[in-house]
């Protein structure tokens, strides 16, 4: 049986395999986007678990979702009636994936902090941190953890 780490990891795996949501795509999503989705999803989870008890509704459910949670369209609306561990899974990769957008947004700024340091800047202006977001965030997406934002910017400038 696999741990919930495990189905978490693969459920985002299969987000951007199958589904197409990359990290670049991720990115568009500043405004917690994906932190309401995850919460519609474990709403839902402790609606199936507990809430009924409660005496909850799906109407009721649904309703606090979609007024309140849900940031896309219903059609993407699709928790597991039966399978509750699925509905964590999810609202697991979407959280997880939100962390990552942020470690990433970090690993960015810390580039173009660096770039605007190298030009005798003390803070980068809006040319440096488009140019760390088209070309340093490479360094972090092919290999996190093995670059610092220096050695990538140091990196990136000897190939010019």
């Amino acid at each position: 049986m696999k741990t919930g780490a495990q189905l978490i990891q693969e459920e985002r795996e299969r987000q951007i395999s199958a589904e197409g949501w990359t990290p670049e795509h991720d990115a568009e999503h500043e405004n917690g986007d994906m932190i309401s989705a995850a919460i519609g999803y474990l709403i839902f989870a402790w609606w199936k678990i507990v809430g009924k008890a409660c005496g909850w509704t799906r109407s009721m459910v649904d309703q606090i979702i979609g007024e309140q949670w849900w940031p896309w369209d219903s059609t993407w609306w699709k928790p597991s009636e039966e399978d509750q561990i699925r509905n964590l899974v999810k609202a697991g990769a979407l959280i997880a994936a939100e962390v990552d957008r942020l470690q990433r947004e970090a690993w960015i700024g810390e580039v173009a902090q660096c770039l605007a340091e190298k030009h005798g800047d003390k803070e980068p202006n809006e040319n440096l941190k488009i140019w760390a977001r088209s070309h340093a965030v490479n360094f972090y997406d092919e290999s996190p953890g093995d670059y610092t934002p220096k050695e990538a910017v140091d990196e990136e400038l000897s190939n010019f």
